[in-house]
């Protein structure tokens, strides 16, 4: 008996051996592997502290308009322009990359309106925009120049809105329609 006691007693101390032998392992595994990531995880946490010069360029369009955002049209026959210049800078910051831009009529659509966009010399850009009263129209006029690089320019541009004499359906009595000028700026790589 005594020796199938210390057999199974041998047997159990020598699985129990194997047993912390591959923990061991496992944990010395574990401890390598968090030691070897430890850089990939501090890479993502040291701060750079070299007083690197660089920025990002100046890019500050703007669009400005008269003080006049309201067209004045309120029966058929009528017209009314808006005038509004599409600008590099923006007070004493001039835009340092090469820009492009795009102008965008959005209009409410209540009134049967014409428009046609000029550019400041009265050449006609884009006169196929017309409305006719049934709901909501976006225009987009996207051969605008393009702005070059540090130097101030200013294109300027008139829109002029018209009601059309024939076009006097009494269901456009009593609306108002409501027209807004988008200029969307895009800096070219």
């Amino acid at each position: 008996m005594r020796n199938g006691r210390k057999q199974t007693q041998r047997n159990l101390a020598h699985s129990s051996n194997r047993m912390l032998g591959i923990a061991a392992v496992l944990i010395c595994l574990t401890l390598l592997s968090v030691y070897q990531l430890s850089g990939v995880f501090a890479k993502f946490g040291i701060r750079e502290q070299n007083g690197d010069a660089a920025r990002t360029a100046c890019f500050s369009p703007s669009m400005d308009s008269d003080a006049k955002v309201v067209l004045d049209i309120t029966t058929p026959g009528d017209a009314d322009i808006i005038k509004f210049s599409v600008q590099n800078f923006t007070d004493e910051r001039v835009t340092e990359t090469t820009t492009r831009y795009q102008i965008t009529l959005k209009t409410t659509g209540n009134l049967p309106l014409d428009f046609t966009l000029s550019d400041g010399e009265n050449k006609i850009l884009a006169d196929d925009w017309s409305c006719n009263g049934n709901g909501e129209s976006v225009y987009e006029y996207q051969n605008a120049p393009v702005f070059s690089v540090k130097a101030t320019e200013t294109h300027q541009y008139i829109l002029e809105a018209k009601w059309d004499k024939s076009k006097n359906d009494a269901k456009f009595s009593g609306q108002t329609d409501a027209v807004y000028i988008a200029v969307e700026f895009i800096q070219v790589d």
